[in-house]
């Protein structure tokens, strides 16, 4: 099953034995080398801090709403190691320029999917917006298209590029059997 991005922000986290809110998904923490989500930013109810996060890991079930153990598995982002070093990164998917490595643009990313099970980046979603209000064209790129995620920018194999290195395979292949 597929996740949103979109629809993750402001799901509820829930224990998983009582129902109890525990708190509100704020933002996403997604590796930028791997593609893998590895945390979520939270709004806790009980606990009044702002830099707490609940790693993938201790999620035990992921529907409309996130279920696990108890608040006890909320930590704050500088103890996790892996979740830290991701943040200092700056590398973020959305609201990132999306652009193929001739420059063209392709808008921002404004979602992303993911695979419930392994938690991996399926797709981003970008569109280019003329005059902060109006839609010009929108793109979805797989994962595997993505070549390079610096801060601010997402660089991808546009479908022009990918056609050309295929053309380019065949012609060598053609090469080789002849």
């Amino acid at each position: 099953m597929l996740i949103f991005y979109k629809n993750m922000i402001g799901a509820k986290i829930l224990s998983f034995d009582s129902a109890e809110l525990l708190g509100m998904v704020k933002d996403i923490i997604v590796d930028p080398d791997t593609g893998k989500l590895e945390g979520l930013w939270l709004i806790p109810v009980k606990i009044p801090v702002k830099r707490m996060v609940l790693r993938v890991i201790d999620i035990q079930a992921f529907k409309k709403n996130i279920y696990v153990r108890s608040d006890g598995v909320f930590a704050l982002a500088e103890d996790s190691i892996k979740i830290n070093e991701i943040l200092d990164s700056g590398c973020r998917y959305i609201g990132s320029m999306v652009k193929n490595e001739v420059g063209e643009s392709f808008g921002r990313c404004y979602d992303i999917s993911f695979n419930s099970e392994s938690f991996l980046v399926q797709k981003i979603y970008s569109k280019k917006i003329f005059l902060f209000v109006f839609t010009l064209n929108n793109w979805i790129f797989s994962f595997n298209q993505i070549i390079n995620l610096t801060e601010g920018v997402i660089f991808v194999e546009d479908d022009t590029r990918i056609k050309e290195k295929q053309v380019l395979i065949a012609s060598d292949v053609n090469l080789i059997t002849n």
